[in-house]
């Protein structure tokens, strides 16, 4: 019977061919305004924005009709499974990790060993899938196995180059499909996993960069080896080889790994990185082995160059295609390290939450096999790069790279910690920086996220803003940039021109597309806990706004939303937030206006 009623409901709200009939569609619909009615969303979306079953064939057509930013199936499938596995308790109580590889990537899985070294999760590392039980699984290259571990248990290190490689084919997505998370070296090939189907959520970007310093000293014998090549020969590489033997002895090795590599790559005065494919991306994996003995390392330059700056210092590269170039840089190199006085090995380099280390215990946060604080203290010798400090998702790859292009002077990117619900990742995001900053002694910290878009003169502006904060002698908590939703009832304390800027004192903060936080706010973050599940209710800056926080704000926002970029935590796109936000400027206009007609001369100020 709940069946046979279940479906002529669906009949009388349907055609056949899933379509909303007339009268449904003008209920869901606002056609002047070409967007889903308040109405509409409650029927058509689910509490986290995701479209319901029954309105997915049709209103998946009609993302652009109704400004959304709709949930793929795949994507709702996969935050579904991923919700399962949390609910089950397996994740957090994982603590026995086997990482598998093959011998061609035992580097990058020492370095996923490293990065775990400092968690509860125990290693240990395999050449094939174990017969031995572990709670989860790494498996780097899993399209060279047979066989493969429980996948629901596995998280896979994709290393191929996907836009080149035969080995991406629909079977092997398939596997990465099925996988807890996927890995991925490259931006670019995150983007082109997106393009064959992959659930954003799923992936997370795990750059492969140099160590901070060699591992090992050079051979007693000293580096006897003037030009060394290791990898798959083909014609394209060829015809380097030929032309580098006209000038120097190079050393061709294949098939040769583990420590017979590694004793090679001691006695290497030069590595040289020729690419197998045209249009490559960088070959990050051997450039960092290289380097992490001690050789030079001369390099083409890959498609993926402008992602790659951790490189830039450490590796000659010459441009792709230009063989007498290379050969030239070659010879060049050599040439310096056979000097009796050759430049001293290259100091420590400090490590950066852009790293390696930081990218793997990222991932293992945001699958849930590592709290916030296991995170926290695995991490702890790894600092903010900055006290302005960038929010961005690298696997956002649109905003990231908004992001990286409209940076201000002295920012640097910290990549957003993951979550799959967003506004969570958000929270632990800011609660992880707060902490990181205080432990450092910072007592003012400028963030902003990956949207966020500034007009010419900004840096004037912040300048201005600067000078302000400094002459209030700590009596302040948060200065925003844009208050992107200011409630009904806030109230305004005090109104001034300064340098050119109105500056209105608020008792509230909502909206985080820029802020400086001083370090009463700052204690605030790092104490953030979550109290419930409503994103509407629990996010940070609801968190904030109940804090009565003493705000200030300038009466022209500092900042703006990128209007062409996608919200990374809300089904909307920013064109359709500027409504909200420009309500939320009016009211912030208004009582701004009545406090100054209020504030007879000599009045005294309220503000504290």
């Amino acid at each position: 019977m709940k069946r046979y009623i279940a479906e002529r409901a669906h009949r009388f709200g349907f055609h056949s061919d899933g379509k909303p009939r007339g009268w449904l569609r003008r209920l869901l619909i606002n056609r002047q305004k070409r967007r889903l009615r308040s109405v509409g969303r409650l029927i058509a979306l689910d509490a986290e924005g995701s479209v319901r079953p029954a309105f997915a064939p049709w209103l998946a057509t009609q993302a652009v009709l109704i400004g959304q930013r709709l949930p793929g199936r795949e994507e709702t499938r996969y935050a579904a499974r991923i919700r399962a596995v949390a609910a089950s308790g397996r994740l957090g109580a994982v603590r026995s990790v086997g990482i598998v590889s093959t011998p061609h990537t035992r580097f990058v899985a020492g370095t996923i060993a490293t990065a775990l070294a400092g968690t509860r999760l125990a290693c240990r590392l395999y050449d094939a899938p174990p017969e031995a039980e572990h709670d989860l699984y790494i498996v780097l290259c899993p399209q060279m196995f047979d066989r493969l571990p429980p996948l629901e248990r596995t998280i896979l290190f994709q290393m191929e180059q996907v836009r080149a490689s035969q080995w991406v084919t629909p079977a092997y997505l398939s596997t990465l499909a099925a996988g807890l998370a996927v890995l991925d070296y490259s931006l670019d090939n995150i983007a082109a996993l997106i393009e064959h189907g992959l659930p954003l959520k799923q992936l997370y970007h795990v750059p492969i960069e140099p160590p901070a310093m060699p591992a090992t000293p050079p051979p007693p014998g000293g580096q006897t080896i003037d030009v060394l090549f290791y990898g798959a020969s083909n014609d394209r590489r060829r015809r380097y080889f030929e032309a580098l033997r006209s000038h120097v002895e190079l050393r061709v090795v294949t098939e040769v790994f583990g420590d017979d590599l590694y004793r090679l790559l001691r006695s290497a005065k030069v590595v040289v990185n020729v690419h197998y494919y045209e249009g490559a991306l960088l070959e990050t994996t051997r450039l960092s082995e290289a380097l992490s003995f001690g050789a030079r390392v001369v390099s083409e330059q890959g498609v993926d160059q402008a992602d790659q700056g951790a490189f830039e210092d450490r590796v000659d590269f010459v441009p792709t295609g230009d063989i007498d170039a290379f050969v030239a840089r070659t010879l060049a190199v050599l040439a310096q390290e056979n000097r009796p006085d050759k430049a001293e090995p290259p100091r420590p380099v400090a490590e950066t939450v852009r790293g390696s280390r930081f990218g793997v215990l990222r991932a293992l946060h945001g699958v849930g096999a590592l709290t916030l604080d296991e995170l926290d203290a695995a991490s702890a010798g790894i600092a903010l790069p900055s006290d302005r400090v960038v929010l961005a998702f690298p696997e956002h790859i649109a905003r990231f790279r908004f992001a990286e292009t409209n940076r201000l002077a002295g920012a640097a990117v910290f990549p957003c910690l993951r979550h799959i619900d967003g506004w969570k990742g958000c929270a632990e995001s800011y609660k992880f920086i707060a902490r990181r900053a205080l432990g450092a002694g910072t007592t003012r910290l400028t963030v902003y996220e990956d949207d966020a878009a500034f007009a010419p003169g900004t840096a004037d502006r912040l300048a201005a803003v600067e000078r302000y904060l400094d002459g209030l002698g700590g009596a302040w908590d948060v200065f925003s940039g844009l208050l992107s939703d200011l409630r009904p009832d806030f109230a305004v304390s005090h109104v001034e021109e300064r340098d050119g800027e109105r500056f209105i004192h608020v008792d509230t903060v909502i909206g985080a597309v820029f802020a400086i936080y001083n370090a009463s706010a700052l204690g605030l973050l790092a104490a953030f806990e979550f109290e419930g599940e409503d994103p509407a209710r629990h996010t940070i800056d609801r968190y904030l706004e109940r804090r009565g926080l003493r705000c200030i704000t300038t009466a022209v926002p500092v900042a703006g939303h990128a209007a062409a970029l996608d919200s990374t935590l809300w089904p909307a796109t920013n064109e359709r937030l500027e409504t909200m936000i420009e309500a939320s400027l009016r009211r912030l206009e208004a009582k701004a206006a009545a406090f100054k007609r209020a504030a007879a001369p000599g009045t005294a100020d309220t503000f504290g």
